[in-house]
């Protein structure tokens, strides 16, 4: 079986300068609406798949106490970059296998929040992944997951044709998996593409422990 992870890692790493820049430059604007409709200010938060570290800055100049972490060590670099004042902030770290940096303390979130990062995960990484986010989070803290629900450019493996895996399942898919961890959705909405693709929709969850 062909490893979904590793390729999409390499391009993350290899590509890590203009995928930054082109993170930078999206339209972000709902998106960061919405983030600071579900988190409480000044609350601890974690960010899974912090990519050219946009979020994690943009919650931080609002007063949350924000980390995250990114399994390319490449894209972290680049975020550093863009964005020193996240200096100890993020660090290397992927779900639901490899070991999690130890500054991830169970129950120590109150949101956790992943942006176009668990679509790279299979099916069966989904349900040991909402586990672990879980059990990161405080009683009624808050998790929100933005995911693809259309991508024609896939072949049918789910790989585009840089060679990054790409997870398509239903709304209702999606949602049932994290319920299945014991999360309750709050509300989810479907949206157009950020970077002025018309032909890629996003679905973004809020679910709560």
């Amino acid at each position: 079986m062909r490893n979904k992870k590793k390729p999409t890692i390499s391009y993350y790493d290899q590509n890590a300068e203009t995928l930054a820049q082109r993170y930078e430059s999206a339209d972000v604007t709902d998106l960061h609406r919405r983030l600071l409709e579900t988190f409480t200010p000044g609350s601890q938060l974690l960010e899974v798949g912090c990519g050219s570290g946009r979020e994690t800055a943009f919650l931080f100049s609002q007063g949350f106490d924000v980390q995250g972490i990114d399994p390319s060590s490449a894209m972290i670099n680049r975020a550093l970059s863009f964005h020193p004042v996240l200096k100890g902030r993020l660090f290397r770290g992927a779900v639901p296998n490899e070991i999690l940096p130890p500054i991830l303390e169970d129950g120590h979130y109150n949101g956790i929040y992943a942006v176009a990062s668990l679509m790279h995960l299979s099916e069966m990484q989904l349900y040991p992944t909402f586990e672990i986010f879980y059990k990161l989070l405080k009683q009624e803290g808050r998790l929100l997951f933005s995911v693809p629900l259309s991508r024609p450019d896939l072949d049918e493996s789910g790989y585009d044709e840089k060679g990054r895996y790409f997870l398509l399942l239903s709304q209702d898919d999606w949602i049932n998996k994290a319920e299945s961890a014991g999360f309750h959705t709050v509300n989810s909405t479907t949206n157009g593409d950020g970077m002025g693709r018309e032909s890629i929709t996003w679905l973004t969850c809020v679910a709560q422990k």
